[in-house]
């Protein structure tokens, strides 16, 4: 599969795994990525769902943290040409309800 993978992690029971995938393909060695999107791929099925359809064009989401209970991720997002810090951002197992929670953060986790 072209494209950069990172960040993988489980849900609590197992049965999923979170990660991201840069779909634009672009490769190179600098670790730049153009269309970084979240995913969540279930191990029984093995059927994928791209939870950052409705991000920002020009921007990346990386470093996905599934909340404790499960219904939510916390993420960073950030400019595609470097040009600003990321942010850090909330929305739903399901993609939904994208929300911008600190302006200038990243690599958050659940405590």
């Amino acid at each position: 599969m072209p494209g950069c993978l990172g960040a993988p992690s489980f849900t609590i029971d197992g049965k999923t795994v979170l990660y991201t995938r840069d779909v634009s393909g672009y490769q190179f060695d600098d670790g730049r990525q153009l269309d970084s999107r979240i995913h969540l791929m279930s191990l029984d099925q093995k059927d994928t769902l791209d939870i950052s359809s409705l991000k920002q064009d020009g921007t990346n989401d990386s470093e996905p943290c599934i909340s404790p209970d499960g219904a939510s991720i916390v993420f960073t997002n950030a400019s595609n040409d470097g040009s600003r810090e990321g942010e850090l951002w909330m929305m739903r197992r399901d993609g939904s309800h994208r929300r911008r929670l600190v302006p200038s953060g990243m690599q958050a986790d659940w405590k």
